[in-house]
């Protein structure tokens, strides 16, 4: 028996995929989560030792230049501690955040291929299956 394979159902295919995207996403989500926490805690203290540049001249102080304000970077170093000083937060919240990024693409990834399917297979070229009826093993 030959059939072909006509259409495939758009929320079957979105139901699968997010379930399997999401776990196919875990682990590298985790891992990227990990390598960014520890760039975060890695640049926090090299931020840390960033001090205020004095110039002096005859033991007067000249000029204070401060490169963190001077450059406007002290919002971004204050969120840098608060993302450093919480670690395992940090590492919880952004892997799911890449979980749900990852299976929310993969999902409108596969539901527009097996829309792109079922066009194909409308126009004529779908999918041929050949089935042949299953003889029970009567060996026993």
């Amino acid at each position: 028996m030959r059939y072909t394979v006509r259409r495939i159902g758009l929320t079957s295919v979105a139901r699968l995929g997010c379930l399997l995207s999401g776990l196919a996403a875990f682990p590298p989500a985790v891992c990227v989560a990990g390598f960014t926490v520890a760039a975060l805690q890695r640049i926090h203290a090299a931020l840390q030792q960033i001090e205020p540049l004095t110039l002096t001249l005859l033991g007067q102080e000249l000029v204070r230049i401060d490169l963190l304000d001077a450059l406007r970077l002290q919002p971004v170093v204050g969120r840098i501690a608060e993302l450093a000083q919480a670690p395992f937060l940090t590492l919880r919240s952004l892997t799911l955040i890449l979980v749900l990024t990852g299976a929310v693409l993969a999902t409108l990834s596969a539901v527009l291929i097996a829309a792109a399917y079922n066009l194909f297979a409308r126009a004529g070229w779908g999918l041929a299956v050949e089935l042949s009826e299953r003889r029970p093993n009567r060996s026993k």
